[in-house]
């Protein structure tokens, strides 16, 4: 009996841990959209569900797809759940299925899924951003 007890200590906060990565990009899908006028244009805006307003503020990890974007002089990449030819930008997936990242060093483009760490923060009025950023983002290694 002791020793289930230890190995269920031992193994819980790794088993939290592996839910906790994959659950990051179903808690994000936890959004609304309502219509506001700017300038005379009709826009989407972003009403983040509780499950997504959690994450604001916390260090997350993340698995996903690099995607390289046009930004001069800085660490800066988009970041999908899904493949290139699934995402957001390519595909038929969501604004909710993609991040911009801010990273601490400069990371290179990766057919492959990576595992990323940082601070998630929710953008519901900057336009010229994405809805979700990931900030100080570290590359994990495996």
């Amino acid at each position: 009996m002791r020793f289930l007890i230890f190995l269920l200590f031992f193994t819980l906060p790794a088993h939290i841990h592996a839910q906790d990565e994959r659950s990051v990009w179903r808690n994000l899908a936890d959004v609304s959209y309502e219509m506001r006028t700017v300038d005379g244009q009709k826009m989407e805006y972003p009403i983040f569900g509780r499950e997504a307003r959690k994450l604001n503020g916390q260090t997350v990890t993340i698995r996903g797809y690099y995607l390289p974007i046009e930004v001069s002089g800085v660490n800066t990449f988009a970041f999908s759940a899904y493949p290139m030819s699934s995402c957001y930008f390519c595909g038929g997936a969501g604004p909710e299925t993609v991040m911009e990242v801010k990273s601490t060093k400069k990371l290179f483009y990766s057919a492959k899924p990576i595992l990323l760490k940082g601070t998630l923060r929710l953008n519901a009025d900057d336009i010229e951003h994405l809805m979700y950023r990931l900030e100080d983002a570290e590359r994990v290694d495996e």
